[in-house]
């Protein structure tokens, strides 16, 4: 990001880097140092698109919901409001897999709801000897197995839950049943969160049947999909990118290689670079 104090040349090679990561070709990977103006290179990147109707437009995604909402502004102040609709799409990777590589596949009814937590339908595990909330346990999924093996986070319990969990006669076994019995009630009723999103997206994404189904409109609808704060990736996220990917879907990756803010949330920098060396790269942006 230039500032006001920078020497001038410093300023403008920063500018020529942005210009560079706005134009690359897509399928890319633009590595971006933290405060090198990430976003402002996404939506730039978005507002060079032609004012008139496209037939496929570009997929701008996040990880929150504030950076979601700051492009999606940038694009109105600049009179482009047309960039925030379709065939445009603005949103949280959630909210992408949720719309395109989900929702198109769920029954009518119950209505499927693609939920921020399941603290937000207050979902507890009982029948135990004691209840604890659902959403205090985070669950784990490795895309390495066919079928997308999952399995409850144990390591990562609060504290509180798991002096709870030491303390009760059932054994982690017998509350891992419950709890993935808890949440299975939920889901045949509708509920679905981000994580069980990406198991979805990805049988479906593997499976012959479903993915006939899925791809051709996503492929027909975007040019590209811009992935920002791409370092936050998890080994499911990236899983998915890559069979979008394969499936011809044209992927730019924005990131800082160097950092993962969301750690917790199973962030594979290392797997990222081994998925980004498949891409065209652009130079870093400083």
């Amino acid at each position: 990001m230039t500032t006001p104090q920078q020497p001038d040349s410093v300023r403008a090679d920063a500018e020529k880097q942005q210009e560079a990561a706005m134009a690359v070709a897509a399928p890319a990977y633009v590595p971006a140092c933290p405060g090198a103006g990430k976003t402002h290179v996404i939506t730039g990147r978005h507002l060079q698109s032609p004012r008139r109707r496209l037939r496929k437009g570009r997929a701008l995604i996040s990880f929150t919901r504030v950076a979601r909402d700051q492009m999606a502004r940038r694009c109105r102040s600049a009179g482009r409001s047309d960039l925030v609709q379709g065939p445009h799409f603005i949103g949280t990777l959630d909210s992408f897999l949720w719309e395109f590589l989900v929702k198109p596949r769920r029954a009518a009814e119950p209505v499927p709801r693609l939920l921020e937590s399941w603290a937000s339908v207050k979902a507890s595990v009982e029948g135990m000897d004691r209840e604890i909330s659902l959403h205090r346990f985070p669950m784990t999924v490795d895309p390495s197995y066919s079928e997308a093996l999952e399995a409850v986070a144990w390591d990562k319990l609060d504290y509180d839950t798991r002096q709870l969990i030491k303390n009760s006669s059932y054994s982690r076994a017998q509350w891992e049943k419950k709890i993935f019995e808890t949440r299975k009630a939920w889901c045949d009723e509708g509920y679905l969160t981000g994580h069980e999103a990406r198991v979805l997206a990805l049988w479906n994404l593997r499976h012959a049947k479903t993915a006939a189904a899925l791809l051709p409109p996503l492929l027909s609808r975007f040019a590209e999909v811009v992935v920002d704060e791409a370092q936050d990736c998890s080994a499911a996220d990236l899983a998915i990118l890559q069979l979008l990917h394969d499936a011809g879907l044209p992927l730019v990756l924005v990131g800082d290689p160097d950092q993962a803010i969301y750690a917790w949330r199973g962030a594979e920098p290392q797997a990222l670079q081994s998925f980004a060396a498949q891409l065209s790269e652009s130079p870093r942006v400083r």
